[in-house]
């Protein structure tokens, strides 16, 4: 019987791992026309599997979220003495601030950004940590910057920040490894099938 019991333990427990979400490259691109939004937007990832919640930030006035099928995330800030149609560094230095939901972490591998010129340099945050500062993403229609094994940025919120008069740019995409995260019910079906074996082994002791 203790065999069965222990062969019984071990087949639910990799179960339990068989029910847990590999980390994958998961990709949002920001392609939907949405109307200023001065709250939180969810955008759902390419394979429709994961929501990242973005927000609108100024360092003063009233900021807004917007998105078009042509050029991405972009901020407009009522009350700002440059209300350019971008995430803009002049008047108020402005930001967008990408919270992952329904999942513990992620890592971001890259950021796509679109009308990048000579002085357009980004800010990272994570988790309200500057991490990288000044950073050109390049040149071009669409510039892509791959971080690096040296920058392996892991949290749940990631805020790309203009902040001189130069930055002026629109976030087109964001890539991330999504940690591994327990599915839903997976541990509590794994919790009540060891109760119930712990209740056989008394009956049988």
């Amino acid at each position: 019987m203790s065999r069965l019991l222990n062969g019984l333990v071990s087949a639910l427990a990799l179960s339990a791992l068989a029910g847990t979400a590999n980390a994958a490259p998961v990709s949002f691109t920001f392609n939907e026309n949405i109307q200023l939004s001065s709250g939180g937007v969810d955008y759902l990832s390419d394979d429709g599997n994961y929501v990242l919640r973005a927000t609108a930030w100024s360092e003063y006035g009233s900021p807004q979220l917007a998105s078009c099928t042509a050029c991405g995330i972009f901020v407009v800030t009522d009350g700002s003495s440059d209300n350019n149609v971008a995430i803009d560094g002049s008047g108020a230095n402005e930001a967008v601030i990408l919270e992952l939901l329904g999942v513990s972490e992620g890592t971001l591998l890259s950021a796509a950004f679109r009308t990048i010129d000579n002085d357009d340099d980004f800010n990272l945050l994570v988790d309200g940590i500057e991490v990288l500062t000044d950073v050109s993403p390049g040149i071009g229609p669409i510039a892509t910057y791959v971080f690096g094994v040296d920058q392996q940025f892991t949290g749940q919120e990631f805020r790309f920040l203009a902040d001189s008069a130069e930055d002026d740019f629109k976030l087109w995409q964001v890539t991330f490894e999504i940690a591994e995260v327990p599915l839903p019910g997976t541990l509590a079906l794994l919790g009540v099938a060891l109760a119930g074996l712990g209740s056989l082994r008394r009956r049988t002791a």
